[in-house]
């Protein structure tokens, strides 16, 4: 008999965790985090002791306690005993926090299967992170087009569009019919014939059940919806029409934004100018040939942002090894104040000041 049984991302936006079961095989589809994970026990410095494993996680009900699915060490300060591993692996959609971070407490054995572009992603935010620690694991890849057999379930991923690159739905194919998981999925971006061709073969698959979230389900809509292509038209308009500096905002790994953003500067006679972490990330992404970035290391239009830290000096030795190998890019406060008209300032919320 199949079932599924959801820990996580009912009722509360993000932090997917649904077991699918089949016979003997066990699988998770995402491992994340909520949004609003453990609001009503902790605040901003105070959370969760790291040295204390998932012993407040479990005291609070913040994790299930599923025998046989986490690290030995996580388990060292709880009432759970380690057992090896009961399940047969973790099938990530994308490298969204709310779809991958509690992964880090799973135990190294399971296997962890993602997209190719999903792996550069986590990479990056584990380099230029002080946070994110996701562990070894066997990591599995795939694409479009391949069939990853578990067991006696066969995973089908297929590419969506999302606000985030290397995003994927899956058709799992099981003993009792095919069930859909549609990951985060939009209609709206610039690859919207990608999350088509994901619902035509969902719908051709005849589908017993179907796993899709409902975060952005309201009956009325007070938000503006923009395409992208929108999004691009406003701001061409907006950086066409001044000869003065213009910031730009955006999540850090929407990169369908940056391109539009990039694409905009270029167009109208500007430079991008990126955070060391942003040059780093483009540096990991351009190995992907499918998603067509600019390299921060050769592109003449993207410079590279370098605020003052230690010695105010702007010295090599004040920066993490990784910031380092963007310093021939360097542009400082003095740059931009000075050529302010030639540039769009691409910072997230924490760089405004």
């Amino acid at each position: 008999m199949v079932s599924l049984t959801f820990y996580g991302g009912v009722n509360e936006i993000g932090g997917n965790k649904v077991l699918l079961e089949d016979g003997g095989v066990r699988v998770f589809l995402d491992f994340g985090q909520p949004f609003g994970f453990g609001e009503d026990f902790f605040t901003s410095w105070l959370s969760p002791r790291s040295v204390n494993g998932l012993g407040d996680f479990f005291e609070f009900g913040l994790l299930p306690k599923l025998k046989g699915l986490y690290a030995e060490e996580q388990l060292r300060f709880t009432d759970v005993s380690y057992v090896k591993p009961r399940f047969d692996g973790v099938f990530l959609s994308h490298a969204h926090f709310d779809h991958v971070d509690h992964i880090r407490f799973l135990d190294p054995k399971i296997p962890v299967h993602l997209g190719v572009g999903t792996r550069l992603f986590l990479e990056a935010m584990e380099k230029t992170s002080g946070f994110c620690n996701y562990r070894e694991h066997p990591y599995r890849l795939f694409r479009t087009g391949d069939k990853v057999k578990v067991g006696s379930l066969v995973v089908e991923p297929v590419h969506i569009d999302h606000s985030i690159p290397a995003a994927y739905g899956f058709l799992i194919h099981t003993s009792e019919g095919t069930v859909v998981y549609t990951g985060d999925v939009r209609a709206h971006g610039p690859r919207r014939d990608m999350t088509e061709e994901f619902i035509e073969k969902a719908c051709a698959c005849e589908p017993v059940a179907m796993i899709c979230e409902g975060t952005r389900m309201v009956e009325k809509e007070r938000r503006k919806n923009y395409s992208e292509d929108e999004v691009k038209r406003l701001s061409d308009g907006v950086i066409s029409s001044t000869g003065k500096v213009v910031f730009v905002t955006r999540y850090s790994r929407d990169m369908d934004r940056f391109r539009t953003f990039y694409n905009v500067a270029k167009k109208n006679g500007r430079k991008i100018v990126v955070s060391p972490k942003t040059a780093h990330l483009l540096n990991r992404l351009v190995d992907d040939e499918h998603l067509d970035l600019p390299d921060p290391l050769k592109d003449e239009d993207v410079l590279v942002y370098y605020k003052r830290k230690k010695s105010g000096e702007f010295k090599e030795k004040d920066y993490y090894v990784w910031e380092r190998e963007f310093m021939d890019k360097m542009v400082t406060h003095e740059f931009v104040h000075k050529n302010q008209g030639n540039l769009v300032m691409d910072l997230n919320f924490y760089q405004f000041e």
